[in-house]
């Protein structure tokens, strides 16, 4: 997989080491498969579903805004997987990642029918979010689940956050960047920025 060494800078070398990677390029005009760049998916959610439903492996999501329409999960989110693991800030050009110059946004401000996401993303156990820029998420919908954590949200689970930028996120009650729900929700979160999130009563 990626070389996730803390010491490294943000430029990294890619080495693949056998696992299953599915590729995502929003700016992707042809046939959608995600088995290389120039068939990457243009959307996360169907990599994500994908790698999980092969067993597990990585999904590398090339530079770019990820603002599409995600009424499917009646949030508005990106719902995370066990052993899937997200990787932003990738260059199509040479397959190297920076997560610094190669910006890659998830966005949740018309992600529910046109309205902002109640949650950009919703956690996962035994699985990672790295590298990217999460923003516009509004949690302002039904209590209790969608009143807290309009960036991220997760519910008794523990996934791995990385080297991301929460950041335009409001919550009506609690953790306008990110909440984690119930005693048992424990995320390990590294080189993370939390800026300019709103929540309103318990923040």
């Amino acid at each position: 997989g990626i070389n996730k060494n803390d010491n490294t800078p943000a430029y990294l070398d890619i080495n693949i080491e056998g696992e299953n990677i599915l590729y995502v390029n929003t700016n992707n005009t042809g046939f959608e498969d995600g088995t290389s760049w120039n068939t990457a998916y243009k959307t996360i959610q169907p990599a994500i579903d994908t790698a999980f439903n092969l067993g597990g492996g990585e999904v590398w999501v090339a530079q770019g805004i990820y603002d599409e329409p995600r009424n499917e999960s009646n949030t508005g989110s990106i719902i995370m997987k066990e052993n899937v693991h997200l990787y932003g800030g990738f260059s199509v050009k040479n397959n190297h990642r920076d997560w610094e110059k190669n910006t890659t946004i998830l966005d949740g401000s018309i992600a529910l029918n046109g309205q902002p996401a109640y949650h950009v993303i919703i956690g996962a156990n035994n699985s990672t979010l790295d590298g990217f820029v999460v923003s516009g998420g509004q949690a302002n919908g039904g209590y209790p689940n969608n009143v807290i954590g309009g960036g991220m949200l997760n519910i008794s689970t523990s996934p791995t956050v990385s080297n991301c930028t929460f950041s335009g996120n409001i919550s009506t009650f609690y953790g306008g960047g990110m909440s984690n729900h119930f005693g048992n929700s424990s995320p390990i979160v590294t080189n993370c920025l939390f800026e300019d999130n709103i929540a309103g009563a318990g923040a």
